[in-house]
């Protein structure tokens, strides 16, 4: 057997809203320790990434208008794709992996279509493919092996030799070496700790690129999420229950980003980090022993969050707590399935606040039904609350998500279109963009990391 040289590359999205996203991607850095142990060659790209000159704040992702979005995604002689190429022709790769979630439908396209002009095979896998095939199956399911499904059931665009529903740990190695290809269903890895470390040292990039300028510490704990809002498709993407790794396990990788990397500030990317309380307490407890001196970052919801907890996640190093808030009325969160109250939510932050950790409040904004009053009543309690930063996402109907069926996919007949900071998305309800504009400069001056 032929060994294959593999180029794993994360799509471009933030870059095209003019800013970037400069970190290690877990989700292909996940399987490029697992083809390198299978004997083939591996260097992973992330597309999204730019020069650290070029770095802009939050303003540039809400300053792009949409067209001036849409016509870098469509024109196949813009810059970024030049830089795909370029870096595609430079290691010749028997196969290109990408990963995509639905508002990189055109640009996954793109990739595919430069990867099969220069001879390579291309497999997708990520959010998109896996919310879209799991809703057509029927919910998760584990088939082990290729469905009847093609590319096209899945809304995808562009030429794909397979594509991956759900985790790829099981089944890369049976794609890139011949075995399996098509739509194939791979389930969900159960036994999370029996794989290796991501990998992080093996980027590669355009004449520019350094390995320095991609920040190494992005960690993923856990996948699931026991959650049903309505707006999520995340039962669909990572599982309709709870998988993690040990906090040993968790551990081992903190240290090989300290004292591999030389990287102390860190991102957990979990969905809801404190959903299981005993165990983040355990692993807080682990860091506190280790004292490598950490500043990490969370994303969970207000009904976690012990003062127990928060104690441990302060004395760990937690400088940032993400909230889940979504908005500040009431008659939307039971709307949205959030199944918490208001009441709940003011308290965690206060108790966040007294521990002396700051919040990013995440919002959504044009919710269906939401009225220009009531996204003002949530700028309002925004400002009374004092949050360090207010994370504004501007509603989609993703497909795959409860209300999709229920709004159809708007702006989702142009994949391009589907991007959280395009005020189009407003029109499922009355919110003003001015309404929207008011919230984003709730972070004047303030930190945003």
């Amino acid at each position: 057997m032929n060994m294959a040289t593999v180029v794993l590359v994360n799509s471009p999205f933030y870059r095209i809203l003019q800013s970037s996203n400069n970190q290690v991607r877990l989700q292909q850095a996940v399987l490029s320790p697992i083809l390198e142990r299978a004997g083939h060659t591996v260097f992973q790209y992330n597309a999204d990434a730019d020069r650290p000159e070029n770095l802009r704040d939050w303003r540039a992702i809400y300053g792009t208008p949409t067209e001036q979005y849409k016509a870098v995604v469509k024109d196949p002689a813009h810059p970024i794709w030049r830089e795909v190429r370029e870096v595609l022709e430079k290691y010749r790769p028997d196969w290109v992996g990408v990963t995509l979630f639905s508002g990189c439908i055109e640009q996954a396209a793109r990739i595919a279509e430069i990867a099969k002009e220069l001879g390579a095979k291309t497999v997708a896998g990520g959010a998109h493919p896996t919310t879209v095939g799991n809703l057509k199956l029927g919910g998760l399911v584990r088939l082990g092996g290729r469905t009847d499904l093609t590319p096209a059931d899945l809304h995808m665009k562009g030429p794909w030799d397979a594509v991956c529903i759900g985790d790829g740990e099981d089944v890369v190695v049976d794609i890139v070496e011949g075995r399996l290809s098509g739509v194939i269903m791979a389930g969900n890895t159960k036994r999370l700790d029996d794989y290796p470390s991501p990998q992080r040292d093996n980027y590669v990039g355009p004449s520019w690129f350094r390995q320095s300028m991609l920040n190494k510490g992005s960690m993923l704990t856990s996948r699931g999420c026991t959650a049903r809002c309505r707006f999520c498709a995340q039962h669909l993407v990572a599982g309709e229950s709870m998988r993690w790794h040990s906090p040993e396990y968790v551990m081992g990788q903190i240290r090989e980003i300290v004292y591999g990397y030389g990287e102390t500030k860190l991102t957990m990317h979990d969905d809801v980090f404190t959903l299981a309380e005993k165990r983040v307490r355990k692993l807080c407890e682990l860091i506190v022993r280790e004292d490598v001196g950490l500043d990490f970052r969370i994303e969970t919801r207000a009904d976690c969050l012990s003062d127990e907890t928060l104690d441990l996640l302060k004395r760990a190093g937690c400088t940032r707590i993400k909230l889940g808030i979504e908005s500040a009325v009431q008659r939307l969160l039971d709307l949205m399935n959030k199944e918490i109250r208001m009441e709940t939510v003011e308290d965690a932050v206060r108790r966040i606040q007294r521990v002396g950790i700051p919040i990013t409040a995440n919002v959504i904004v044009g919710y269906p039904t939401e009225t220009n009053a009531e996204a003002r009543q949530t700028l309002d309690w925004c400002r009374k609350m004092k949050f360090d930063n207010v994370s504004v996402s501007i509603y989609t109907a993703y497909e795959g998500t409860p209300d999709h069926s229920s709004y159809g996919g708007i702006g989702l007949d142009d994949p391009s279109e589907a991007f959280h900071t395009n005020v189009n998305l407003l029109a499922l309800s009355t919110v003003e963009p001015e309404t929207v504009d008011e919230l984003l400069a709730l972070n004047e001056g303030r930190m945003t990391r």
